[in-house]
Protein backbone atom coordinates (compact mmCIF):
# COMPACT_ATOMS: atom_id res chain seq x y z
CA UNK A 1 0.00 0.00 0.00
CA UNK A 2 0.92 3.67 -0.64
CA UNK A 3 2.92 5.29 1.97
CA UNK A 4 0.22 8.63 2.08
CA UNK A 5 0.14 11.42 5.07
CA UNK A 6 -2.87 9.54 6.05
CA UNK A 7 -1.29 5.99 5.92
CA UNK A 8 1.76 7.63 8.37
CA UNK A 9 -0.60 8.95 10.21
CA UNK A 10 -2.64 5.44 11.26
CA UNK A 11 0.69 3.59 11.37
CA UNK A 12 2.48 5.78 13.67
CA UNK A 13 -0.40 6.81 15.84
CA UNK A 14 0.50 6.29 20.02
CA UNK A 15 -2.51 3.38 19.59
CA UNK A 16 0.41 0.75 18.66
CA UNK A 17 2.54 1.45 21.59
CA UNK A 18 -0.67 1.51 24.42
CA UNK A 19 -1.26 -2.42 22.53
CA UNK A 20 2.30 -3.01 23.56
CA UNK A 21 2.12 -2.18 26.88
CA UNK A 22 -1.52 -3.37 27.25
CA UNK A 23 0.21 -6.76 26.52
CA UNK A 24 2.77 -6.65 28.86
CA UNK A 25 0.29 -5.40 31.42
CA UNK A 26 -2.29 -8.28 31.00
CA UNK A 27 0.74 -10.64 30.93
CA UNK A 28 1.82 -9.73 34.57
CA UNK A 29 -1.66 -9.43 35.68
CA UNK A 30 -2.11 -13.09 34.96
CA UNK A 31 0.57 -14.43 36.56
CA UNK A 32 -1.10 -12.32 39.83
CA UNK A 33 -4.62 -13.74 39.32
CA UNK A 34 -4.09 -17.42 38.90
CA UNK A 35 -6.00 -18.18 42.06
CA UNK A 36 -8.71 -15.74 41.93
CA UNK A 37 -11.85 -17.49 39.75
CA UNK A 38 -13.24 -13.59 38.88
CA UNK A 39 -10.07 -11.74 38.10
CA UNK A 40 -9.05 -15.05 35.95
CA UNK A 41 -12.85 -14.44 34.00
CA UNK A 42 -12.14 -10.73 33.85
CA UNK A 43 -8.81 -10.92 32.43
CA UNK A 44 -9.87 -13.56 29.55
CA UNK A 45 -12.65 -10.80 29.00
CA UNK A 46 -9.76 -7.97 28.04
CA UNK A 47 -7.97 -10.47 26.43
CA UNK A 48 -10.59 -11.44 23.69
CA UNK A 49 -11.47 -7.36 23.07
CA UNK A 50 -7.83 -6.68 22.31
CA UNK A 51 -7.39 -9.84 20.05
CA UNK A 52 -10.55 -8.64 18.65
CA UNK A 53 -8.85 -4.96 18.12
CA UNK A 54 -5.64 -6.12 16.66
CA UNK A 55 -7.23 -8.13 13.87
CA UNK A 56 -10.04 -5.08 13.22
CA UNK A 57 -6.98 -2.77 12.56
CA UNK A 58 -5.05 -5.49 10.58
CA UNK A 59 -8.21 -5.71 8.39
CA UNK A 60 -8.73 -1.97 7.38
CA UNK A 61 -7.51 0.15 5.40
CA UNK A 62 -5.47 2.75 7.14
CA UNK A 63 -6.09 5.33 5.01
CA UNK A 64 -9.75 5.59 5.73
CA UNK A 65 -9.23 5.67 9.64
CA UNK A 66 -10.57 8.96 11.28
CA UNK A 67 -8.10 10.42 13.55
CA UNK A 68 -11.09 10.95 16.39
CA UNK A 69 -11.05 6.89 16.40
CA UNK A 70 -7.43 6.02 16.72
CA UNK A 71 -7.57 8.93 19.58
CA UNK A 72 -10.76 7.56 21.70
CA UNK A 73 -9.35 3.92 21.07
CA UNK A 74 -5.83 5.14 21.96
CA UNK A 75 -7.86 6.63 25.09
CA UNK A 76 -10.02 3.03 26.32
CA UNK A 77 -6.67 1.22 25.70
CA UNK A 78 -4.54 3.80 28.13
CA UNK A 79 -7.03 2.98 30.80
CA UNK A 80 -7.28 -0.34 30.25
CA UNK A 81 -3.12 -0.14 30.82
CA UNK A 82 -3.34 1.99 33.91
CA UNK A 83 -6.25 -0.31 35.68
CA UNK A 84 -4.17 -3.52 35.12
CA UNK A 85 -1.10 -1.65 36.85
CA UNK A 86 -2.83 -0.69 39.78
CA UNK A 87 -4.00 -4.05 40.18
CA UNK A 88 -0.35 -5.65 40.08
CA UNK A 89 0.80 -2.93 42.30
CA UNK A 90 -1.98 -3.31 44.98
CA UNK A 91 -4.09 -6.61 44.10
CA UNK A 92 -7.80 -5.09 44.30
CA UNK A 93 -9.63 -6.73 41.72
CA UNK A 94 -12.07 -2.95 41.77
CA UNK A 95 -9.08 -2.49 38.95
CA UNK A 96 -10.12 -4.96 36.94
CA UNK A 97 -13.62 -3.76 36.40
CA UNK A 98 -12.40 -0.33 35.86
CA UNK A 99 -9.96 -1.90 33.18
CA UNK A 100 -12.90 -3.71 31.45
CA UNK A 101 -14.95 -0.34 31.46
CA UNK A 102 -12.52 0.71 29.28
CA UNK A 103 -13.10 -2.46 27.25
CA UNK A 104 -16.26 -1.46 26.38
CA UNK A 105 -15.28 1.88 25.34
CA UNK A 106 -13.14 0.20 23.14
CA UNK A 107 -16.11 -1.79 21.75
CA UNK A 108 -17.56 1.49 21.53
CA UNK A 109 -15.07 2.86 19.38
CA UNK A 110 -14.08 0.12 16.45
CA UNK A 111 -17.76 -0.26 15.11
CA UNK A 112 -16.66 3.08 13.84
CA UNK A 113 -13.61 1.72 12.01
CA UNK A 114 -14.22 0.80 8.03
CA UNK A 115 -14.28 -2.92 7.92
CA UNK A 116 -14.97 -4.69 5.03
CA UNK A 117 -18.52 -6.24 5.51
CA UNK A 118 -19.95 -6.63 2.10
CA UNK A 119 -19.05 -7.76 -1.36
CA UNK A 120 -18.88 -4.17 -2.46
CA UNK A 121 -16.62 -3.07 0.23
CA UNK A 122 -14.22 -6.43 -0.56
CA UNK A 123 -14.65 -5.57 -4.39
CA UNK A 124 -13.44 -1.68 -3.28
CA UNK A 125 -10.35 -3.72 -1.16
CA UNK A 126 -9.35 -5.43 -4.85
CA UNK A 127 -9.60 -2.12 -6.65
CA UNK A 128 -7.57 -0.15 -4.59
CA UNK A 129 -5.30 -2.97 -4.17
CA UNK A 130 -5.13 -3.10 -8.13
CA UNK A 131 -4.55 0.47 -8.58
CA UNK A 132 -2.17 -0.04 -5.52
CA UNK A 133 -0.15 -2.33 -7.49
CA UNK A 134 -0.03 -0.08 -10.73
CA UNK A 135 1.26 2.52 -8.79
CA UNK A 136 3.63 0.65 -7.57
CA UNK A 137 5.03 -0.88 -10.62
CA UNK A 138 5.15 2.32 -12.32
CA UNK A 139 6.61 3.91 -8.85
CA UNK A 140 9.49 1.09 -9.61
CA UNK A 141 10.34 1.97 -13.05
CA UNK A 142 10.26 5.52 -12.27
CA UNK A 143 12.97 4.01 -9.83
CA UNK A 144 15.26 1.83 -12.16
CA UNK A 145 15.52 5.16 -14.28
CA UNK A 146 16.94 7.36 -11.52
CA UNK A 147 19.00 3.89 -10.47
CA UNK A 148 20.52 3.98 -13.87
CA UNK A 149 21.19 7.91 -14.06
CA UNK A 150 22.73 7.56 -10.29
CA UNK A 151 24.83 4.33 -11.17
CA UNK A 152 26.44 6.53 -14.48
CA UNK A 153 26.84 9.38 -12.10
CA UNK A 154 28.43 6.92 -9.72
CA UNK A 155 31.03 6.05 -12.36
CA UNK A 156 32.09 9.56 -12.92
CA UNK A 157 32.52 9.73 -9.12
CA UNK A 158 34.85 6.52 -8.70
CA UNK A 159 36.81 8.28 -11.35
CA UNK A 160 36.85 11.30 -9.64
CA UNK A 161 37.75 9.49 -6.51
CA UNK A 162 40.39 7.71 -8.03
CA UNK A 163 41.83 10.69 -9.33
CA UNK A 164 41.30 12.50 -5.56
CA UNK A 165 43.22 9.41 -4.02
CA UNK A 166 46.01 9.42 -5.76
CA UNK A 167 46.67 13.02 -5.10
CA UNK A 168 45.55 12.47 -1.32
CA UNK A 169 48.20 9.55 -1.45
CA UNK A 170 50.97 12.62 -3.05
CA UNK A 171 50.06 14.73 -0.18
CA UNK A 172 50.40 12.20 2.21
CA UNK A 173 53.73 11.27 0.91
CA UNK A 174 54.69 14.88 1.28
CA UNK A 175 53.20 15.35 4.95
CA UNK A 176 54.64 12.15 6.49
CA UNK A 177 58.06 13.76 5.26
CA UNK A 178 57.15 17.01 6.75
CA UNK A 179 55.92 15.19 9.83
CA UNK A 180 59.27 13.15 10.25
CA UNK A 181 61.08 16.48 9.66
CA UNK A 182 59.08 18.33 12.29
CA UNK A 183 59.51 15.16 14.74
CA UNK A 184 62.98 14.91 14.37
CA UNK A 185 63.28 18.53 15.01
CA UNK A 186 61.23 18.11 17.91
CA UNK A 187 63.12 15.08 19.21
CA UNK A 188 66.35 17.38 19.49
CA UNK A 189 64.60 20.16 21.02
CA UNK A 190 63.32 18.54 23.52
CA UNK A 191 66.77 16.16 24.20
CA UNK A 192 68.35 19.68 24.47
CA UNK A 193 65.71 21.41 26.71
CA UNK A 194 65.77 18.10 28.83
CA UNK A 195 69.87 18.39 29.09
CA UNK A 196 69.72 22.12 29.72
CA UNK A 197 66.86 21.44 32.62
CA UNK A 198 68.78 18.11 33.92
CA UNK A 199 71.96 20.85 34.61
CA UNK A 200 69.48 23.99 35.51
CA UNK A 201 68.35 21.19 38.20
CA UNK A 202 72.04 19.71 39.53
CA UNK A 203 72.95 23.25 39.70
CA UNK A 204 70.04 24.55 42.00
CA UNK A 205 70.60 21.65 44.23
CA UNK A 206 74.75 22.78 44.60
CA UNK A 207 73.40 25.99 45.23
CA UNK A 208 70.45 25.37 47.53
CA UNK A 209 72.89 22.68 49.75
CA UNK A 210 75.57 25.21 50.03
CA UNK A 211 72.78 27.82 51.23
CA UNK A 212 71.32 25.36 53.29
CA UNK A 213 75.17 24.91 54.98
CA UNK A 214 75.52 28.10 55.64
CA UNK A 215 72.13 28.74 56.67
CA UNK A 216 72.67 25.79 59.39
CA UNK A 217 76.35 27.50 60.44
CA UNK A 218 74.56 30.96 60.52
CA UNK A 219 71.58 29.47 63.04
CA UNK A 220 73.89 27.46 65.05
CA UNK A 221 75.93 30.95 65.69
CA UNK A 222 72.90 32.78 65.84
CA UNK A 223 71.13 30.04 68.72
CA UNK A 224 74.26 30.24 70.36
CA UNK A 225 74.86 33.96 70.98
CA UNK A 226 70.74 34.02 71.49
CA UNK A 227 71.13 31.75 74.55
CA UNK A 228 74.14 33.35 75.83
CA UNK A 229 72.39 36.82 75.79
CA UNK A 230 68.91 35.11 77.07
CA UNK A 231 70.62 33.92 79.77
CA UNK A 232 72.35 37.34 80.10
CA UNK A 233 68.59 38.77 80.57
CA UNK A 234 67.55 36.09 82.69
CA UNK A 235 69.93 36.91 85.18
CA UNK A 236 69.96 40.74 84.76
CA UNK A 237 65.73 39.82 85.26
CA UNK A 238 66.70 38.08 88.74
CA UNK A 239 68.88 40.66 89.97
CA UNK A 240 66.34 43.29 88.94
CA UNK A 241 63.41 41.11 90.79
CA UNK A 242 65.80 41.11 94.05
CA UNK A 243 66.43 44.44 93.74
CA UNK A 244 62.37 45.25 92.95
CA UNK A 245 61.75 43.51 96.42
CA UNK A 246 63.74 45.01 98.29
CA UNK A 247 63.01 48.45 97.40
CA UNK A 248 59.23 47.01 97.55
CA UNK A 249 59.96 46.18 101.65
CA UNK A 250 61.75 49.22 102.21
CA UNK A 251 59.02 51.10 100.52
CA UNK A 252 56.38 48.93 102.41
CA UNK A 253 58.17 49.77 106.24
CA UNK A 254 58.91 53.22 104.87
CA UNK A 255 55.04 53.24 103.97
CA UNK A 256 54.28 52.26 107.75
CA UNK A 257 56.71 54.53 109.40
CA UNK A 258 55.31 56.72 107.39
CA UNK A 259 51.77 56.42 108.94
CA UNK A 260 53.17 56.20 112.16
CA UNK A 261 54.89 59.78 111.92
CA UNK A 262 51.48 61.19 110.88
CA UNK A 263 49.76 59.64 113.54
CA UNK A 264 52.78 60.99 115.90
CA UNK A 265 52.74 64.66 114.47
CA UNK A 266 48.51 64.41 114.75
CA UNK A 267 48.92 63.31 118.55
CA UNK A 268 51.31 66.00 119.25
CA UNK A 269 49.42 69.19 117.61
CA UNK A 270 46.72 67.72 119.85
CA UNK A 271 48.98 67.13 122.92
CA UNK A 272 49.74 70.72 122.82
CA UNK A 273 46.47 71.95 122.01
CA UNK A 274 45.18 70.52 125.14
CA UNK A 275 48.40 72.20 127.07
CA UNK A 276 47.41 75.24 126.02
CA UNK A 277 43.76 74.98 127.21
CA UNK A 278 44.99 73.31 130.47
CA UNK A 279 46.99 76.39 130.97
CA UNK A 280 44.70 79.08 129.94
CA UNK A 281 42.34 77.25 132.80
CA UNK A 282 44.56 77.34 135.57
CA UNK A 283 45.71 81.05 134.54
CA UNK A 284 42.14 81.67 134.83
CA UNK A 285 41.28 80.02 137.85
CA UNK A 286 44.60 82.03 139.51
CA UNK A 287 43.14 84.92 138.09
CA UNK A 288 39.89 84.37 139.97
CA UNK A 289 41.46 83.32 142.63
CA UNK A 290 43.16 86.23 143.11
CA UNK A 291 40.14 88.68 142.29
CA UNK A 292 37.31 87.13 143.92
CA UNK A 293 38.67 85.02 146.75
CA UNK A 294 40.98 87.83 148.45
CA UNK A 295 38.29 90.20 149.10
CA UNK A 296 36.20 87.85 149.82
CA UNK A 297 38.27 87.51 153.00
CA UNK A 298 37.93 91.37 153.51
CA UNK A 299 33.87 91.62 153.29
CA UNK A 300 33.22 88.08 155.50
CA UNK A 301 31.66 84.98 154.50
CA UNK A 302 28.32 84.42 152.75
CA UNK A 303 26.78 80.81 151.36
CA UNK A 304 25.24 82.51 148.59
CA UNK A 305 28.39 84.16 147.74
CA UNK A 306 29.82 81.16 148.55
CA UNK A 307 27.91 79.14 145.99
CA UNK A 308 28.31 81.27 143.34
CA UNK A 309 31.92 81.27 143.32
CA UNK A 310 32.37 77.31 144.27
CA UNK A 311 30.37 77.22 140.64
CA UNK A 312 33.09 79.17 138.69
CA UNK A 313 36.15 77.73 140.44
CA UNK A 314 34.88 74.01 139.98
CA UNK A 315 34.31 74.56 136.03
CA UNK A 316 37.88 76.19 135.83
CA UNK A 317 39.22 73.21 137.82
CA UNK A 318 37.29 70.59 135.81
CA UNK A 319 38.34 72.29 132.39
CA UNK A 320 41.91 72.32 133.50
CA UNK A 321 42.11 68.44 134.88
CA UNK A 322 40.25 67.16 131.22
CA UNK A 323 42.78 69.12 129.52
CA UNK A 324 45.75 68.07 131.49
CA UNK A 325 44.69 64.02 131.19
CA UNK A 326 44.19 65.19 127.09
CA UNK A 327 47.05 66.65 126.60
CA UNK A 328 49.02 63.42 128.52
CA UNK A 329 46.93 60.90 126.59
CA UNK A 330 48.02 62.32 123.33
CA UNK A 331 51.95 62.63 124.88
CA UNK A 332 51.61 58.94 125.17
CA UNK A 333 49.91 58.68 121.82
CA UNK A 334 53.03 60.46 120.26
CA UNK A 335 55.72 58.65 121.97
CA UNK A 336 54.19 55.21 121.40
CA UNK A 337 53.99 56.13 117.28
CA UNK A 338 57.60 57.65 117.43
CA UNK A 339 58.67 54.57 118.87
CA UNK A 340 57.34 52.75 115.98
CA UNK A 341 58.38 54.86 113.64
CA UNK A 342 61.54 54.51 114.62
CA UNK A 343 61.64 50.16 114.85
CA UNK A 344 60.45 50.09 111.69
CA UNK A 345 62.82 52.59 110.08
CA UNK A 346 65.98 50.66 111.62
CA UNK A 347 64.23 47.32 111.05
CA UNK A 348 66.02 46.57 107.68
CA UNK A 349 69.67 47.37 108.42
CA UNK A 350 69.07 44.56 110.88
CA UNK A 351 67.39 41.80 109.13
CA UNK A 352 70.06 42.38 106.34
CA UNK A 353 72.62 40.49 108.35
CA UNK A 354 70.11 37.62 108.90
CA UNK A 355 69.58 34.27 107.65
CA UNK A 356 65.93 34.19 105.49
CA UNK A 357 64.53 31.77 108.12
CA UNK A 358 65.58 34.30 111.12
CA UNK A 359 64.40 37.06 108.73
CA UNK A 360 60.45 35.55 108.16
CA UNK A 361 60.61 34.80 111.55
CA UNK A 362 61.36 38.45 113.14
CA UNK A 363 58.96 39.48 110.69
CA UNK A 364 56.42 37.13 111.99
CA UNK A 365 56.46 38.52 115.75
CA UNK A 366 56.58 42.19 114.14
CA UNK A 367 53.42 41.13 112.61
CA UNK A 368 51.88 40.00 115.67
CA UNK A 369 53.20 42.78 117.46
CA UNK A 370 51.77 45.95 115.33
CA UNK A 371 49.06 44.87 114.11
CA UNK A 372 45.61 43.68 115.69
CA UNK A 373 46.81 45.28 119.24
CA UNK A 374 44.39 47.28 121.44
CA UNK A 375 45.69 50.82 122.19
CA UNK A 376 44.86 50.75 126.20
CA UNK A 377 46.90 47.85 125.93
CA UNK A 378 50.02 49.50 124.41
CA UNK A 379 49.24 52.56 126.13
CA UNK A 380 48.30 50.62 130.29
CA UNK A 381 45.68 49.78 131.91
CA UNK A 382 45.88 52.20 134.75
CA UNK A 383 46.85 55.66 132.54
CA UNK A 384 43.61 56.23 132.13
CA UNK A 385 41.83 55.86 135.47
CA UNK A 386 44.79 57.84 137.12
CA UNK A 387 44.46 60.93 135.03
CA UNK A 388 40.40 60.40 135.71
CA UNK A 389 41.23 61.26 139.27
CA UNK A 390 43.35 64.17 138.41
CA UNK A 391 40.33 66.29 138.29
CA UNK A 392 38.68 64.95 141.49
CA UNK A 393 42.21 65.57 144.15
CA UNK A 394 42.57 69.38 142.31
CA UNK A 395 39.23 69.73 143.17
CA UNK A 396 39.42 68.12 146.88
CA UNK A 397 42.84 70.70 147.28
CA UNK A 398 40.50 73.83 146.66
CA UNK A 399 37.94 72.72 149.41
CA UNK A 400 40.60 71.88 151.94
CA UNK A 401 42.33 75.69 151.74
CA UNK A 402 38.97 77.27 151.98
CA UNK A 403 38.57 79.13 155.03
CA UNK A 404 35.95 77.41 157.87
CA UNK A 405 33.98 80.00 159.44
Amino acid sequence: MASTPWVQRFQNHSLHQSLEQFAAAIKQAESLAKKDKDAVVALERLRQIDQRLRRLLKSVDPGLVPLDTLNNLQANVARQVGELNNYVSNGNTAHLSGANDGADGVLMTVVALPVPKVPADVKELEEASVSLSKSVAEYIESLSQKAEEARTKLDGLDTRTEETSAEITGQKGRLDSAIAQYQQQFSEAESRRREEAEKAEKDREQRFAAGEEKRNVEFSGSATKLGADAKGVVEELQNYKSQAEKLVSVIGNTGMAGGYQRVADKARRASIIWHVVAFLSLAGLISFALFEFLPALKLGFTWELFAARLLVTTAFVLLFGYAAREAERQQREEQRNRRMELELASIDPYLALLPDDKRVEVKRIMAERFFGQNTHTLNGVGSDKESAALPLDILKLVLEQLPKK
